[in-house]
């Protein structure tokens, strides 16, 4: 399999990019060692600041998110027993919206699924390398591996989103 970019990890930022790289028309495979209904439903941070809600609807993908967020203009803190507002909408005029990174993630999955690109090759253990293709040239290779047999996808472009990284290391 060829492919022009190959993303390592399936979390909200190999999915993001895989994203805005099919927007440009670069191809593109995204590697995921876990199923995709563990990355669909993995719990994590719900606060979406104003400029990544306005990002995800510009690249298509937050029109669920603008349904069924919660939009929050400024927050409340107690101290010493003493309620503060601090008011975003009157301070800086922005919001933050609430809503999952793994619905997130169920958004990214399901856009990337409609639009026709590959889907995520899960379950794979992954080992990447570097290889020469010249005097001063490499080739970044990803090796992959399902059930103890070895498949090969060579890239120009490997991305490992650093959160990432750790759940698509063999163990």
């Amino acid at each position: 399999m060829r492919t022009q970019v190959g993303i390592v990890g399936a979390g909200p930022a190999g999915l993001m990019l895989a994203r805005l790289l099919h927007l440009q028309g670069i191809e593109s495979i995204i590697i995921e060692n876990r199923s995709r209904d563990y990355i669909e439903n993995r719990i994590r941070a719900g606060l979406i600041e104003h400029w990544a809600a306005d990002f995800l609807a510009d690249v298509g993908v937050g029109s669920r998110m603008q349904r069924e967020g919660m939009p929050h203009w400024g927050i409340n803190i107690g101290i010493n027993g003493d309620l503060h507002r601090i008011d975003f909408k009157k301070l800086v005029n922005k919001r933050v919206t609430i809503y999952g990174q793994q619905e997130v993630v169920k958004d990214l999955v399901e856009r990337r699924l409609s639009d026709g690109a590959p889907g995520i090759r899960t379950r794979l253990s992954v080992r990447l390398a570097r290889h020469p293709v010249g005097e001063s040239a490499t080739r970044s290779r990803i090796d992959l591996f399902l059930h103890g047999s070895r498949l090969r996808a060579l890239h120009n472009a490997i991305h490992e989103p650093r959160a990432a990284l750790s759940s698509v290391r063999p163990r």
